[in-house]
């Protein structure tokens, strides 16, 4: 005999282990996010590091535009048309292309001025930024 209609009995599962087997206890939950926090931070430093290292960059860029600026007045300038030698900057100064017969006199060599301030002995000699 064929019975139809018929179900198989499964057993009960009580509500509670249902509830258990879906999503994320608190736990766990927490770990994730101490983790997230935890590369955050990382990432944070790191970013600041670069800030750092890149104006520390720039820095050394506009120097060496400045130091070609100057080895061109002194070479073509002082040396071959005995023009005025390079006076010394013991304070901090930014240097502008806004007039080229203003001192320092090497700023027409530049291509534009600059956006930290520099010191130098007389003739641009020991160009150093200024912090």
């Amino acid at each position: 005999m064929v019975a139809t209609g018929i179900q198989p009995i499964r057993p009960r599962q009580s509500r509670r282990s249902l509830h258990l087997e879906h999503g994320f206890t608190g736990i766990e939950l927490l770990i994730v996010l101490a983790t997230l926090g935890a590369l955050v931070g990382i990432v944070a430093m790191s970013l600041d590091d670069m800030d750092q290292c890149a104006r520390e960059r720039e820095i050394r860029l506009e120097m060496s535009a400045l130091q070609a600026a100057i080895d061109m007045y002194n070479s073509h300038d002082v040396k071959a048309r005995g023009t005025t030698p390079i006076p010394p900057q013991t304070t901090p100064v930014v240097v502008s292309v806004a007039d080229p017969t203003a001192a320092p006199f090497f700023q027409r060599y530049l291509p534009q001025g600059t956006k930290f301030k520099y010191v130098w002995l007389a003739g641009g000699a020991q160009l150093r930024a200024a912090e």
